[in-house]
């Protein structure tokens, strides 16, 4: 029996429009939940820095102004300079479900590890905490790959297992939560410290 296939989905454009606006005048949100550490500061700052917007704020328009629904750290960082923002039409209970999922469903992706490693090969910058950035996903990328996908080894220390445990279960947004809560500006002591809070060691 040859099986039907699923009707086209019919997806409509909220986009209103593109408007460049002072990063200052856009409202924050105030159920935004993301918190923004220094070093994700940093980090941010040093690719607008180097490369420039390459995506826009995305944004509500309402009778107070337009209210950010993603891109908050973008708008913070940049002050008075002017912006690309999307403007869409959607109201208030379709903002909160966009804010509530937009990074989240970014999360769900999988590592493709071997793309990871040559993507990684060469990207350099001139910013320290950017280079730590790149230098952490080579190193936890290169420890999976190294591991597989098997359980977690009894011949790990307690280091690794711990860091494990941590790229398994990504709905515990354990590496912002981890670099916030702790203050650590290296994301493996954080990951470490929050992994071995959560799994009774410390």
């Amino acid at each position: 029996m040859v099986k039907k296939s699923s009707p086209a989905l019919a997806i409509r454009n909220r986009v209103k429009e593109l408007r460049m606006v002072k990063a200052s005048e856009l409202i924050p949100h105030e159920k935004n939940w993301r918190r923004h550490p220094s070093f994700q500061r940093s980090v941010m700052q040093e690719v607008l820095a180097e490369i420039g917007f390459a995506g826009a704020i995305i944004a509500r328009d309402t009778p107070e102004g337009l209210i950010i629904i993603d891109g908050h750290l973008r708008a913070e960082v940049t002050g008075g300079q002017d912006v690309p923002v999307l403007v869409l039409d959607v109201d208030e209970a379709e903002a909160k479900k966009l804010l509530a999922t937009f990074d989240p469903i970014g999360a769900l992706a999988v590592t493709d590890g071997q793309v990871l490693n040559e993507l990684l090969e060469g990207v350099v910058s001139r910013n320290d905490d950017l280079n730590s950035l790149f230098r952490t996903l080579s190193e936890e990328n290169s420890f999976l790959l190294s591991e597989g996908e098997s359980d977690i080894s009894p011949k790990l220390d307690k280091s690794q297992q711990v860091i494990k445990v941590a790229i398994y279960f990504p709905d515990l947004f354990i590496f912002e939560q981890a670099l916030l809560a702790t203050g650590e500006m290296s994301r493996e002591k954080a990951l470490i410290k929050i992994c071995e809070a959560y799994l009774g060691q410390g």
